[in-house]
């Protein structure tokens, strides 16, 4: 199977079922050098979000690397007009890098606040993250990757309480 074929397929069937988007995963970029990611990750996805992104179905680029921060250069030209960042990186310095145009969500810690956290840890930590990075109109805050499956509903239910709190 050909995937310069099969991923655009897949957008298809998605946009088809009524899908706005997908969220195209690349965490392990996250940890190769500037010059690797130009020439390994890079040009493979902007090929690929050139080929399914259109005005009506949008491609979040997630990265949840801890040295996405030196690679941002190479992170933009992928092309995405949204990127989702893990929490290994300070958002509020990703933010000072990515220009305005483009959205930049994350990054609550997944596992040690939504799963290992408390509501008032969880609380305290999207209040937090809300303070740093909220005066970017870019920012949208969510969890910085996957929420475990065994995440206390509370943990979620404390998140968005919070969101709802800070605005």
């Amino acid at each position: 199977m050909r995937t310069d074929k099969c991923i655009p397929d897949i957008a298809s069937a998605l946009r088809e079922a009524g899908a706005n988007g997908l969220l195209m995963a690349e965490p392990a970029a996250g940890l190769l050098s500037p010059a690797l990611i130009a020439e390994f990750s890079t040009p493979y996805v902007r090929k690929v979000i050139r080929a399914i992104e259109n005005e009506s179905f949008a491609v979040i680029y997630h990265n949840c690397g801890n040295n996405t921060i030196q690679l941002i250069d190479s992170i933009l030209e992928t092309g995405a007009g949204a990127f989702h960042f893990g929490n290994a990186i300070d958002l509020a310095e990703m933010l000072k890098l990515v220009p305005p145009e483009y959205t930049v969500m994350g990054n609550v810690d997944p596992a040690g606040a939504f799963c290992h956290g408390t509501p008032e840890s969880i609380r305290a930590a999207t209040l937090g993250l809300l303070e740093k990075c909220a005066g970017h109109k870019n920012f949208v805050i969510s969890s910085g990757c996957d929420i475990p499956p065994g995440a206390p509903v509370a943990n979620v239910d404390a998140f968005f309480n919070a969101v709802k709190e800070f605005y």
